[in-house]
């Protein structure tokens, strides 16, 4: 016996050193988070599943929970990658919380697992930001100009919990503009982005996209890599000439800039600096500074729905590390806020409610939680008044107990009945509640809807957003997706419709920290791919009886076939005519331009064109954002104005529209109390200073969801789409 005990210990340590060895020879797979293992709550991110060589399969399916704790699979088809360290795998999916697993898993054509693998996501090396989150990425960039960004940022957004995130491999970034939804502000540092050349044209394409669709793009030369700043696809954004070195002679131009002339960058007899000068520049780019002799330093224009900035010199070099003014010009660089701009109001003190204070006792602090609420209120489902539940449940308890005792025992004079009276009086009391749930209930699903269409002219950056939410009066799975067809008449070119997450740590919201514990039921979000034809739809998703699901929509849409709008600017003011180029009247019509608004004094018919100096009728921005009405009429308040304080139990969706289009413009923080995170690509305050204008109006219908394949417009309890057209206007140099 003790010899063959001895013979099965050895097999045994035979086949786990075999083991063991194989396991050590078979390559791992890992799984890389967003960017740099970084990415936001509740926004469209990358997965990157790194796989053993020559792995194969039809199919990446990402499964993680999501706002409402539901499970979700995010469905792709499998395209293969090259990377420096294999085989990759990348598909898109969104996070609901920092806790829970994310499982990557390989499907092959016969529906097979070919490969699996699982993190959690409380263990893992992973930073899931918050939603509301200002989310940086720098291509390149040395440790110290990292460093001082990073105190940069934390003083220009008053958020120390912005992430800046130094990208130095960039073979898995994303080759789709979706891909890159998270991210905020894209700083290229020519001088030390090594591999920058390495991006393919298809991520090019994405990142310019990007950028269209609200992106920032701060694009640093590097003076002594002249061909990389030409090659750089989009240095042709702002430079139709080619950069050509040039030498700055002279810092008394960079020092005004800066606010302190005693701190001189280029002293007498000190060499000058060398530059990259892009002259002559773009008609629509503005120049923030300038040497000189006129050579653009610091250039800035729009692009689409976002903006791009070109500075000439670079902030590596050592010499300009050393300035004492260094982080000064880097805040004037890139305080993305402007707070010094002449665009908007100044923010009064005293005025609205501040941030932390006791506006978020509603229960929100971005304004995307207040927009919830009246997205939120069906005019067909009514809730009962507590009076007359208890008054119910009083009369049942004197019907079952008093009641049924005098019926008994006083008229029938039969105790024993009571098996039969006391089954009948439940099921009549069952009865009233069932009549009265039908009552106050729909027969069908309810669809609360708010809806923002915003049209570029020179480019095809028209998209289209919105904001959702479904009532089911009964428990049902259904397949959602946008309609082909927006409600202007232009088709969409490509579309997504997904959960819509709730910022902030309070209940249900996505900072949360502790789960529910109820087991919730999975679906699916399926895809034609990763690339900008068709669009992510939702499969077979759960809706519980008498609850509500909130969604968020956003669309591609195709450009108006011509706008002849004609505007240009003199002293500050706007002048010209603007056309309606959709085939629907636009009401309560606004053009926003710098500091003023011009109010159309009609609706806007198809193909109407106004004269703005004679059509309409022009105020600041303070007086149509904020609500400006005169103090009083005695001698010390006479000529002073005061803005209505943002009300954050206000439901008007056309309210809360107007500030989440120009939320900076309005004041910001500083006059909602809220924070503009979550969707801040809608806001668009920044176009009101780069040479643009900016026509609003209301449209009677609303784009539609598909349901089941189906148009649902007949479901539609409430909707309000908003119509944005970005114009550009004429100026003198």
């Amino acid at each position: 016996m003790a010899r063959i005990g001895l013979l099965a210990a050895a097999w045994v340590m035979v086949v786990c050193c075999g083991l063991g060895i194989a396991a050590e020879s078979a390559p791992e797979s890992t799984i890389e988070i967003g960017f740099a293992q970084t990415a936001k709550l509740g926004h469209w991110v990358p997965v990157t599943f790194a796989v053993p060589a020559g792995t194969e399969a039809e199919t990446l399916e990402l499964s993680v929970i999501d706002g409402d704790e539901s499970p979700v699979v995010y469905s792709a088809p499998a395209s293969p990658m090259t990377t420096d360290a294999g085989t990759a795998y990348q598909g898109l999916c969104r996070f609901g919380r920092r806790y829970g697993n994310l499982t990557a898993t390989l499907v092959g054509d016969d529906g097979q697992s070919v490969i699996s693998q699982s993190i959690n996501l409380e263990t893992a090396n992973a930073n899931l930001a918050s939603s509301t989150d200002h989310l940086t990425l720098l291509f390149g960039g040395s440790k110290e100009l990292e460093s001082s960004l990073k105190s940069t940022f934390w003083i220009t957004t008053g958020d120390a919990n912005s992430s800046l995130v130094r990208v130095t491999d960039f073979d898995a970034l994303p080759n789709t503009e979706l891909g890159w939804q998270s991210v905020d502000r894209l700083i290229v540092s020519c001088a030390s982005a090594v591999g920058l050349e390495s991006l393919s044209s298809q991520q090019w394409v994405a990142i310019r996209k990007w950028i269209g669709s609200g992106g920032s793009l701060v694009l640093i030369a590097d003076p002594d890599n002249l061909p990389l700043i030409n090659e750089t696809p989009l240095a042709k954004l702002f430079a139709p000439a080619k950069a050509r070195l040039k030498m700055l002679s002279s810092s008394r131009e960079l020092e005004r800039f800066v606010g302190n002339s005693r701190r001189r960058l280029i002293n007498r007899n000190e060499p000058g600096i060398e530059f990259a000068d892009v002259s002559p520049i773009a008609a629509d780019v503005s120049v923030l500074l300038a040497a000189e002799d006129g050579s653009p330093l610091v250039t800035q224009m729009a692009e689409g729905f976002g903006q791009v900035k070109f500075v000439a010199i670079s902030l590596e070099a050592q010499r300009l590390m050393d300035w004492q003014s260094y982080k000064t010009l880097l805040e004037k660089i890139f305080d993305s806020r402007n707070r010094d701009s002449s665009v908007g109001v100044t923010k009064p003190s005293g005025e609205g409610p501040k941030a932390g204070s006791a506006v978020t006792h509603f229960g929100y602090d971005d304004i995307t939680g207040q927009l919830r609420v009246p997205l939120d209120d069906f005019s067909t489902v009514r809730f009962l008044d507590f009076t007359l539940i208890a008054i119910l449940i009083a009369l049942y308890i004197v019907c079952i107990s008093v009641g049924d005792y005098l019926l008994l025992n006083r008229l029938v004079k039969k105790m024993e009945l009571t098996w039969i009276t006391f089954p009948l009086i439940a099921l009549l009391f069952c009865g009233i509640a069932w009549g009265i749930a039908k009552a106050t209930r729909p027969a069908r699903l309810q669809i609360n809807q708010m809806e923002i269409i915003d049209i570029d002219i020179n480019e095809e950056y028209s998209r289209g957003t919105a904001w959702i939410d479904i009532y089911s009066p009964s428990g049902q799975n259904v397949d959602v997706s946008v309609s082909p067809t927006t409600a202007i008449g232009l088709d969409v070119t490509s579309s997504s419709v997904t959960w819509q997450g709730l910022p902030g740590d309070g209940l249900g919201g996505l900072e949360t920290k502790t789960t529910t514990g109820f087991k919730r039921t999975g679906y699916r979000q399926e895809t034609g791919g990763l690339s900008e034809e068709g669009g992510y739809q939702i499969r077979q998703m759960p809706l519980q009886v008498s609850s509500t699901r909130s969604l968020v929509s956003q669309f591609k849409i195709q450009n108006p076939p011509t706008i002849n709008s004609q505007l240009k600017v003199q002293r500050d003011r706007l002048s010209g005519t603007v056309k309606n180029p959709l085939e629907v009247t636009l009401y309560n019509g606004k053009v926003f331009f710098g500091n003023y608004v011009y109010l159309m004094k009609k609706p806007l018919q198809p193909g109407d064109v106004v004269y703005l100096d004679t059509d309409s009728d022009e105020k600041t921005i303070r007086t149509v954002l904020n609500r400006t009405s005169s103090q009083g009429t005695t001698d010390r308040d006479l000529g002073k104005t005061q803005s209505l304080p943002w009300n954050p139990r206000d439901r008007s969706l056309t309210r809360i529209a107007d500030i989440m289009m120009f939320y900076e413009a309005a004041g910001g923080e500083n006059y909602t109390g809220l924070t503009h995170g979550y969707f801040s690509k809608i806001d668009c305050s920044h176009l009101l200073k780069l040479q643009r204008a900016v026509l609003v109006g209301q449209i009677e219908s609303a784009s539609s969801l598909l349901v089941d394949g189906q148009e649902v417009k007949e479901l539609y309890d409430s909707s309000v789409s908003m119509v944005r057209v970005v114009l550009p206007v004429e100026s003198k140099r």
